[in-house]
């Protein structure tokens, strides 16, 4: 469902308002408190890119565009349950992201959004005020997810990503069964090509990516197998990549999976599980697991159903 948008172009002597004091004058028809919150939910656009900030000064000619939306319904339509918190203290903040969420804002504000759940679930619970990303995970991927809840700590957290403080552990299902029990795969890949949101191993002009896979189960009769992942670089979708490479796409995979015939699972979403991740701080070592969401688990081969 798409939301209705109202549309204005700035006028010269509109120029140099904030945000929050132009957007009232130019659509007197709604409330102010309603104007703040579709600015602070991610609706007002300018020049195309989306603006939260109500101190940003217009400028004359600049071109518009509010959402009429309302995030309160937004945020009680997707709102997470507290079990999804696996860990709260210091201002750091681990929890379960359910597969189909987004991590961050896109240019719909009607869709949910992970770093929006978690603050609202925090204000519900009188956690916290705001709860900022450390890391990315892909929309359909579930598990670990990592954020802070103030900036020092935000700053912290983001500098252990990029130094390779942080380990993390996946579980996929695959189509196929693996030939090797471990192996491990270097290549270089693209940058995500923006018309197909994809990327691909090239030889020359790439970023390094490795990734070490371990078996940990396979089903013959239904041609899966269960594989653990450790990615060592953080390539946009390099576990995907590196497995359909390999000749093991994993199952639900929309775009790196392939024409699968006659397969013996399908899912609506793919079946990458963010199973643990390891962040040393200052010598603190914490380890955060998150556990399998049932259209994973229900999947898992007959021998592997004890693992989980």
């Amino acid at each position: 469902m798409k939301a209705p948008a109202f549309k204005f172009h700035v006028k010269p002597e509109w120029a140099n308002r904030p945000l929050h004091k132009l957007l009232p004058a130019a659509m007197p028809h709604l409330p102010k408190k309603d104007l703040q919150g579709i600015l602070e939910g991610g609706g007002v656009f300018v020049n195309g890119n989306r603006i939260d900030k109500g101190t940003r000064l217009a400028k004359a000619g600049d071109d518009i565009s509010v959402i009429i939306f309302d995030p309160q319904a937004v945020l009680k339509r997707y709102a997470l349950a507290q079990d999804v918190i696996l860990y709260y203290k210091d201002d750091i903040l681990a929890v379960a992201k359910p597969a189909g969420i987004a991590v961050q804002r896109s240019n719909n504000p009607l869709a949910p959004n992970m770093e929006d759940l978690v603050t609202d679930l925090g204000r519900r619970l009188g956690l916290f005020r705001k709860a900022t990303l450390c890391h990315r995970l892909d929309k359909e991927t579930s598990g670990v997810l990592l954020l802070a809840t103030n900036g020092a700590r935000t700053h912290e957290l983001m500098e252990a990503f990029h130094h390779q403080q942080v380990e993390k552990t996946y579980w996929a299902i695959c189509h196929g069964v693996s030939s090797d029990k471990n192996w491990q795969t270097a290549n270089l890949l693209s940058s995500i090509n923006q018309r197909t949101g994809t990327a691909r191993s090239v030889k020359n002009g790439g970023r390094s990516a490795i990734t070490e896979f371990k078996l940990l189960a396979h089903d013959k009769d239904r041609a899966i197998s269960l594989i653990e992942c450790r990615p060592k670089t953080g390539r946009s979708h390099q576990i995907r990549i590196h497995l359909s490479e390999a000749g093991l796409p994993i199952v639900g995979d929309k775009r790196y999976g392939g024409v699968i015939q006659k397969a013996a699972i399908t899912s609506d979403f793919h079946l990458l599980h963010a199973k643990t991740l390891t962040v040393t701080l200052q010598k603190r070592h914490l380890e955060f697991t998150a556990p399998l969401p049932p259209h994973f688990s229900c999947n898992l081969p007959i021998d592997a159903q004890q693992q989980g």
